[in-house]
């Protein structure tokens, strides 16, 4: 059986094709951790089913004695991993960082009335929230078009900018002759 473990910072994700395998790469990290004084916390582990029978009932995983959750959805490094018949990330979760950064952005900027600084904050924080691994997903039809809607908001929230600045600058030049 492959059994794929991929770690960052605390945190671990097992992948594999097994339960069976599965436990015993729990039990594994289990026993490794109890050798540094580490506890695995059962309550912050979750196991998430993907493929054709991810619907199916099937036997308990359990940390250190502890009952692991099934859930349908879990989330590793910001990202939303969804319980489907293939790999599937939550692309709802992405939309709504954009649209939260977004609003939180120009609810703060409206006192300014800059809008270069405004412009800046939007594609240094709302960009990344909206492109944050969607690059290295195969998205659908579908998903692509939402993040062409989300950055066509962008870029057209960009446009308005430009052509106040445009208004402003004719202004300032026809009042300095």
């Amino acid at each position: 059986m492959i059994v794929i473990l991929a770690v960052y910072a605390d945190d671990i994700i097992l992948i594999s094709a097994s339960i069976y395998e599965l436990q015993n790469m729990i039990n594994i990290c289990c026993e490794e951790a109890s050798k540094i004084n580490m506890i695995i916390n059962s309550k912050k582990c979750a196991v998430l089913r993907i493929g054709l029978r991810y619907k199916a009932v099937c036997v308990n995983v359990s940390v250190a004695g502890m009952p692991v959750q099934y859930v349908n959805s879990a989330k590793y490094l910001g990202v939303m991993l969804q319980s489907h018949k293939q790999f599937r990330v939550d692309l709802h979760y992405v939309k709504s960082r954009f649209y939260k950064s977004f609003n939180s952005i120009f609810h703060r900027a409206g006192r300014v009335r800059n809008e270069l600084v405004t412009l800046h904050l939007v594609s240094a924080y709302c960009k990344p929230q909206l492109l944050y691994v969607t690059e290295s997903l195969n998205l659908s039809a579908t998903e692509k078009e939402v993040c062409n809607i989300l950055g066509s908001v962008l870029y057209h929230t960009y446009s308005m900018f430009l052509v106040r600045i445009l208004i402003l600058c004719v202004i300032l030049w026809m009042t300095s002759r």
